[in-house]
């Protein structure tokens, strides 16, 4: 439906914008929290404080509204411009509470018209957040901070950034905070007749070089195509958008992470093609277009397939999955969950739309275990060598759940697609034996599995590996004085050993607790007294070695780059 964008722009200082009779700023649940940080909170505290003495004028920007009526008050549904409102009320609450500090009661009660308004005998607060930060919102208006005790989120830091600002400052100082703020600074308010419009400017600005997130194009995209249709009932798209946000918004710190592997893993609409942020708001564009041409499934259907995989995307994130995630006993989902974890550890959030789609599709754990191995191969490997492209990752993932899904041997078609950007046995094998190994989660991962897939293949171990130590045989540091012994042990100076010899893979094992005892004339006859003891089978495999030296560090590591080669191999997985 084509026409004229019904709005009205005026500009208005931020005093009158937000000292008006019976009005209220409401941001609608199915827009983002406050995510505000600490470069645009100084950048805004430095636009600020640059004018104090100055007496020009500054232009805090455009906010975007819908008027409506509630409870016979004006309320202004804020469509854009919710980060800048927050801001300047969390800074005229700090304003207030300093009054208040100073006994200064008249000033701290003209602050509060700021901040709320008193009508027909109830007191209202000016700007209520979504249903994700308000209560926060709330506190902090009120001072109830023992109700945000041990909470941290952008809108409390926020509060505690201005009010370092604040702190210290004389009544005067402050005096000329509050009025060059609301005074000095304005803002233009345009106010839309309905949604339609709005989304109609929201885009309009955007494609004037607006810094927007791809999630909240993506978002009024769809609520401006929803708004435009007869056929899409708007209300019903914006609470699918607010279901999908209540799902993701406690685990997830970047939304646009579960969209983008959404729409690579989705079978709906087909993708075949590595979705980065930058072109993340294309192709859902392309995808919302796609169902409407089609005509098999509505966009209602299709964003409610995004509400239940935004749930199974969480308990993925969180490495939690449960019987409502999927349909298996509780010791199986645990192996899965424990797969989740080692994903963590290599940094790999790529391998979720595989996941995704694998959980999607198979019923039974052997298939999933069998597709998360693969997956668990050509991630190890390509991060071992240094093949850590996220565009080539998410190319190769995308086009396993476009193409192996839907062949008659999902499983092999996803071992021959990953295989073409697998790092081969050769070079896997020397980047292994070769490469230093921070102490990392990344490095126990490594360690542990050689345990349970060699050392004790039939037992392997109860313990939490991420809860030991990693165990350098021969100290890191041998040049510290407690380990002075161990230069003349390995016959070499310190500096050549720490730089080519401490982090390889054949000096580490992993242990319960670190001996840091004084090393003696034989320090690694003392050690070999702790790896005795020790729980881990390749830690006690230790002991059977007479002496320790830079030539078997170098074989170790060979022994153990070959033992990688099988367990991060198809062949082991098939």
């Amino acid at each position: 439906m084509a026409g004229r964008m019904n709005i009205n722009a005026d500009e208005k200082k931020v005093d009158r914008f937000l000292q008006r009779p019976r009005s209220r700023f409401k941001v609608p649940d199915y827009q983002r929290r406050y995510s505000w940080e600490e470069q645009q909170w100084e950048e805004f505290w430095n636009d600020l404080t640059s004018i104090v003495d100055t007496e020009q004028q500054h232009f805090l920007g455009s906010i975007v509204v819908i008027e409506r009526e509630e409870q016979g008050m004006d309320l202004y549904e804020l469509v854009d411009g919710q980060q800048r409102l927050a801001t300047v009320s969390l800074l005229l609450r700090v304003i207030e509470e300093a009054y208040e500090e100073q006994e200064e009661t008249g000033k701290a009660e003209n602050v509060s018209a700021n901040l709320r308004f008193s009508y027909d005998g109830e007191e209202y607060r000016r700007l209520a957040l979504n249903q994700f930060d308000d209560d926060d919102y709330k506190h902090l208006l009120n001072g109830k901070w023992v109700l945000l005790e041990d909470r941290q989120n952008q809108l409390i830091d926020a509060y505690h950034f201005f009010s370092e600002k604040i702190e210290g400052h004389e009544t005067s100082e402050i005096d000329e905070i509050r009025s060059t703020l609301l005074s000095s600074m304005s803002i233009v308010e345009i106010t839309c007749e309905g949604e339609l419009s709005a989304m109609r400017l929201f885009e309009t600005l955007n494609n004037r070089g607006l810094d927007l997130s791809p999630v909240d194009l993506m978002k009024n995209h769809l609520i401006h195509v929803a708004s435009e249709d007869d056929d899409i009932d708007v209300d019903i798209i914006k609470e699918y958008w607010t279901k999908i946000l209540e799902n993701l918004i406690a685990e997830i710190t970047r939304l646009e992470r579960f969209f983008q592997h959404y729409l690579m893993s989705s079978p709906i609409v087909d993708i075949d093609e590595s979705i980065s942020r930058n072109t993340l708001y294309r192709f859902f564009r392309d995808a919302i277009a796609e169902v409407r041409a089609r005509g098999d499934i509505t966009v209602e259907e299709y964003v409610e397939d995004m509400v239940r995989k935004s749930s199974l995307y969480a308990s993925i994130a969180n490495c939690d999955l449960d019987e409502t995630d999927i349909d298996l006993y509780g010791p199986h989902i645990d192996e899965i969950n424990a797969k989740l974890v080692d994903f963590e550890a290599l940094s790999a959030r790529s391998v979720r739309t595989p996941l995704m789609r694998a959980l999607y599709e198979y019923d039974n754990k052997d298939d999933i275990m069998a597709t998360i191995r693969m997956v668990e191969t050509f991630i190890t490997r390509r991060r071992i060598v240094g093949k850590a492209s996220g565009t080539d990752e998410n190319k190769a993932f995308s086009k396993v759940c476009s193409e192996a899904f839907l062949s008659s041997d999902p499983l092999e078609a996803t071992e021959r697609i990953l295989s073409a950007d697998t790092p081969s046995d050769s070079e896997f094998r020397s980047a292994m034996a070769n490469e230093s190994f921070a102490n990392s989660d990344k490095t126990k991962y490594i360690l542990d599995m050689m345990e349970r897939h060699h050392f004790a293949p039939s037992t392997g171990k109860g313990m939490n590996r991420y809860n030991v130590d990693i165990e350098h045989v021969a100290p890191r540091n041998i040049t510290a004085d407690k380990y002075t012994n161990w230069v003349r042990y390995l016959s070499i100076d310190g500096e050549t050993f720490e730089r080519e010899y401490c982090d390889r893979l054949g000096n580490l094992t992993l242990l319960e607790d670190s001996p840091n005892a004084r090393a003696q004339n034989d320090p690694f006859e003392q050690k070999k007294a702790e790896y005795e003891n020790s729980a881990f089978e390749m830690t006690k495999e230790l002991t059977r070695y007479d002496d320790w030296s830079v030539e078997r560090i170098e074989s170790r590591s060979d022994d153990l780059a070959e033992l990688a080669v099988a367990i991060w191999s198809y062949q082991t997985v098939s």
